[in-house]
């Protein structure tokens, strides 16, 4: 019995010590083991004493990180990072040194260090170390003064993108590849952007995302491709806006493929909806204007004014201060008072008592009127002005109807009315000037340009420019409108930097895929194509004139605009001996304007010569 005791008390004391004793010969994993024996059996002191130990025999990238772990586990910080600070030292060009250094770097807000530290981690498994370390630097200490808003716009730099793939490629979280594809869209770059696509999508709101970017690098059947791969729905809850989001996308895309049924029922698919949501979501509210605004544009495509007056009115009593609503209203309400006046015969039956089909058509049409179009407009902008938002585009909005419905009292009494459109809109800027908002400033430089007043136009110009990007401001990164009127006011009097401008505004927005979204855009791209022929044509270059007019007329959709262009080009081909091909410009234009006085005196004059 002695025996059996003292056997069993022999193998309780072995397992006691078995912690702090190991032979020479135990490899550096069997170490480990019984550190970690220690640390399961609460033996704190002894588990202290073997990583000491171990911490002397470890060289290797894998030893000291264990040891680094350890100690970590056991609460002793300040050890664990001598560990690796140690590690670093000796190991600087490894990866997985670097990586847990650069984490702990992060930890103590050593931003700087963090960065450099991790400067090598681009491509490897630990490329999110990088991205954090980056742009937590970026953050923290290069634009740490600066505000939100400025910070956003750091952030959209194109120098970020490679700190958002790496982000990407370690973290494998879809929004970091997201924000890259966003940096390529903002800076026109829409190949690259759809070339960061991955086949497939987590959920609705990523499904949305990638959508647009096809969207807005001109591939419609993609992106409605890429919406149909995600079931998106809101029956899950919170995903309710992105239902909305995608539907109202959904609706655009089945329009610009000119699918106009299918577009027509996702809008009305979004407005029965609409029923289960809260409206109060801005996002769901904008996309449910929007698919109002869509079914009235389909019912006037299906000559149904009926249905047409029912949505308008429906949107107009659901969303009263929506810009887009009240310009469809006041479309409508114009549409209505450009109807031409009835015939004899009509006026003779409604005299008798008869109607025709058509005439209980027209009349189960409310009448609306231009003046109460404005009025709604009016106090839409009175009411965003007093709750303290932007009211600037809807106050440009009711000028512009304003000066539609009196177009026949002239110029002289309505340019006039620019100057006191501008005095209610400004603002007084930090420097003591006064600063007016885009859309009004937009309003006021293209009335007063139209009305022959250059020089005030371009003083507002540029005392808008001036106050939006600072001084010596090169027009790459403005709004496509501004550098129109940049390189409009440039060729007053600096012809080759107009022609500089109008060349940039053509390179980057002349693809076909930009005009299907963006009419603005197509007549950009068309005016700044014709303004740079007319420039060519003055320095003596017809070849290249009449290759920018070419461009400008394949562009440009059958209709007077062409006409003009082609009469254009008639000119030149003619001053330059090509008269066959003046002959078949004038001919041309005029099969799309018969009324196009100057081409018919023209080909006639051209003809006359060749007889």
């Amino acid at each position: 019995m002695k025996k059996v005791f003292i056997t069993a008390l022999a193998l309780l004391v072995s397992f006691f010590i078995s912690c702090s004793s190991r032979s020479k010969g135990d490899s550096f994993t069997a170490i480990l083991n019984s550190i970690d024996n220690c640390i399961s059996q609460g033996n704190v002191s002894d588990a202290m004493t073997e990583l000491k130990r171990a911490q002397k025999h470890s060289y290797s990238s894998f030893e000291r990180i264990a040891v680094y772990k350890r100690y970590k586990i056991l609460g002793e910080n300040e050890l664990a990072r001598k560990v690796i600070e140690r590690a670093y030292k000796s190991l600087p060009e490894n990866n997985e040194i670097c990586a847990v250094y650069a984490d702990i770097l992060i930890s103590e807000n050593n931003y700087t260090l963090a960065a450099s530290v991790a400067k090598n981690l681009a491509d490897t498994p630990y490329s999110s170390v990088l991205a954090e370390a980056v742009l937590s630097e970026a953050f923290y200490t290069e634009f740490s003064s600066a505000g939100e808003d400025e910070k956003k716009l750091v952030f959209q730099e194109e120098r970020f993108i490679p700190v958002y793939l790496n982000a990407w490629n370690g973290s494998k979280d879809s929004r970091w590849i997201m924000n890259a594809a966003a940096v390529y869209l903002k800076r026109g770059n829409f190949e690259k952007a759809v070339s960061l696509f991955q086949d497939g999508v987590n959920d609705g709101r990523s499904a949305v995302f990638w959508a647009k970017v096809f969207y807005d690098s001109g591939l419609f059947a993609e992106s409605l491709d890429v919406l149909k791969t995600k079931d998106i729905s809101y029956a899950t809850g919170a995903d309710y806006a992105a239902y909305f989001e995608a539907l109202s996308l959904e609706s655009d895309l089945h329009y610009l493929l000119e699918d106009y049924k299918s577009s027509a029922l996702c809008s009305k698919t979004l407005t029965e909806a609409a029923a289960s949501v809260p409206e109060t979501d801005e996002s769901v509210r904008s996309d449910l204007a929007n698919a109002y605004v869509n079914l009235a544009s389909y019912a006037f495509r299906e000559n149904n004014e009926l249905k047409r007056y029912e949505y308008v009115s429906e949107a107009l009593e659901k969303f009263p201060v929506n810009e887009r609503v009240l310009a469809c209203y006041s479309d409508f309400a114009l549409d209505l008072a450009a109807e031409p006046p009835e015939s004899e015969l009509i006026q003779k039956l409604r005299q008798v008592g008869l109607k025709t089909l058509s005439m209980e058509k027209k009349d189960s049409i409310p009448a609306v009127y231009a003046e109460d179009a404005l009025l709604h407009i009016t106090q839409a902008a009175e009411s965003e002005k007093a709750a303290g938002r932007d009211f600037a585009a809807l106050s440009v909005l009711a000028e512009k109807l304003y000066s539609y419905i009196h177009e026949s009292e002239g110029s002289a009494l309505l340019l006039p009315r620019v100057w006191t459109f501008l005095e209610n809109n400004e603002s007084n800027a930090k420097d003591g000037t006064f600063s007016y908002p885009e859309p009004v400033v937009r309003y006021a430089v293209e009335k007063l340009s139209a009305a022959g007043n250059e020089e005030d136009a371009g003083r507002i110009f540029d005392g808008y420019i001036y106050g939006k990007y600072g001084a010596g401001c090169d027009f790459s990164d403005c709004e496509l409108w501004e550098r129109e009127y940049a390189a409009w006011f440039a060729s007053k009097n600096n012809v080759s930097e107009a022609f500089s401008l109008y060349d940039a505004i053509q390179s980057q927005y002349g693809k076909p895929a930009d005009f299907a979204f963006s009419p603005d855009t197509r007549k950009s791209v068309i005016r700044s194509l014709v303004n740079m022929a007319a420039i060519c044509e003055d320095s003596g270059e017809a070849s290249r004139a009449l290759e920018y007019l070419n461009k400008a007329s394949s562009i440009t959709p059958a209709g007077t605009l062409k006409a003009e262009i082609l009469y254009r080009t008639a000119c030149v081909q003619y001053e330059n001996e090509q008269k066959a091909s003046a002959i078949r410009s004038l001919q041309y234009a005029l099969s799309l304007n018969p009324s196009h006085r100057k081409a018919a005196l023209y080909l006639r004059k051209i003809q006359s010569q060749r007889q």
